[in-house]
Parts: structure tokens; C-alpha cells; sequence
């Protein structure tokens, strides 16, 4: 089980159960330039009883803290300064001086800008979450990442979580030449 994940069942009657997670061991570290963000983020947290974490106004600054006390998970705007989002994503992902490559991060992206959503996805963000932030929004991010972990890849361009968010099994004739024994083609894909 993933750190700071407590589950209780609960029996609902008529066979329906409900699953109910303790969160209250994570440590999430929010950085955002928004004194409202910042405290807004806090509040969703600390309702699904997740209260430990910093708070933290300047990219710089939380690439510092990082190395002093490593959070659970960051939450991370795109838009940060002096150092963006982006950057410390990379940082985090590629440096060798990173403390954890592994570190799940939740990009929070103003306004759904795809340019900005496919940096953030590129430099190797776990999750990302449209702003304005909802509290079930966020609680979804935060159990994918606990609950589903993607494998990480390694490529000659990316460092990251991977990027792939479905399965998709390749039935029918091979294209490759190690393996041209298939015929037939199709495709099953599996969410």
C-alpha cells in the first residue's frame, strides 16, 4: 500500500461497500506565486484531512526546501516565478542533483492552455489539474496518484511518469521483422 494511505470498508447493506481512505500521513507541499491559490489548495487539502505540507510562494525557494524536507507529493503552478512550473518539473525529473526523480507532482494549469498542459505532460508531470481547483478534482488526482502509480520511462527526450494513459493491445498482422507471425489485425483497448 502506498504511503499515507489508510483504507476502511465500510458495509453500506444489500452488498454495496464503500471505501473510505486516511490521508492525514501525506505531507503535500504547495507552490504557487497566489497567496489566495495557496490557501485555497490548503483548505481542499486539510477538508480530506491532509494538514502537513508547506506552503511555498517562489519556485527557488521550494527546489531549496526539497532538499531539507521532501514532500509526499507537490503541487506546483505552471505559471510560478522566477523559476516556472515547468523547470522545476525538469529539475526535479532529470537533475542529478534532485533528491527524488520519482517525486509525484500535480501541475495546476490556468485555463486549460494545451500548449501549456503538453509542456507541463512533456517535462514530466504526474497529474495535471485545471484551475480554478475543485476539491473533487483535486481528491481525484490525489488517488490516482496513490492508488494508480504509472510506471516511470526513461527516452533520450523524457524522464517521467508514462505518458500513456490507456492500454492498447495490437492484434493482427506484425509489422515489425522481429515478429511477423501475426495476420490478422485489430485493435483492443483496454481503460
Amino acid at each position: 500500500m502506498p504511503v499515507g494511505r489508510r483504507d476502511t470498508l465500510y458495509n453500506l447493506g444489500k452488498g454495496r461497500f464503500c471505501v473510505s481512505s486516511d490521508l492525514s500521513s501525506l505531507k503535500i507541499s504547495i507552490v504557487d506565486n497566489s497567496p489566495f491559490m495557496r490557501k485555497l489548495v490548503r483548505r481542499i487539502l486539510v477538508s480530506y484531512g491532509i494538514a502537513q505540507g508547506a506552503d511555498i510562494d517562489n519556485g527557488t525557494y521550494a527546489l531549496q526546501m526539497f532538499h531539507d524536507a521532501l514532500p509526499d507529493i507537490v503541487i506546483l503552478d505552471v505559471d510560478l516565478e522566477p523559476l516556472d512550473g515547468i523547470e522545476i518539473t525538469r529539475f526535479i525529473r532529470q537533475s542529478p542533483d534532485s533528491i527524488n526523480p520519482y517525486l509525484p507532482i500535480i501541475m495546476m494549469v490556468g485555463n486549460s492552455d494545451m500548449r501549456r498542459v503538453t509542456d507541463a505532460r512533456d517535462a514530466g508531470a504526474t497529474e495535471i489539474i485545471a484551475k480554478p481547483v475543485s476539491g473533487p478534482s483535486l481528491y481525484g488526482r490525489i488517488m490516482q496518484i496513490i492508488g494508480h502509480p504509472r510506471e516511470f520511462v526513461r527516452s533520450k527526450d523524457y524522464f517521467g511518469p508514462d505518458r500513456r494513459r490507456r492500454t492498447i493491445f495490437w492484434v493482427g498482422r506484425e509489422r515489425r521483422i522481429a515478429n511477423q507471425k501475426m495476420d490478422t489485425a485489430a485493435f483492443i483497448e483496454i481503460q
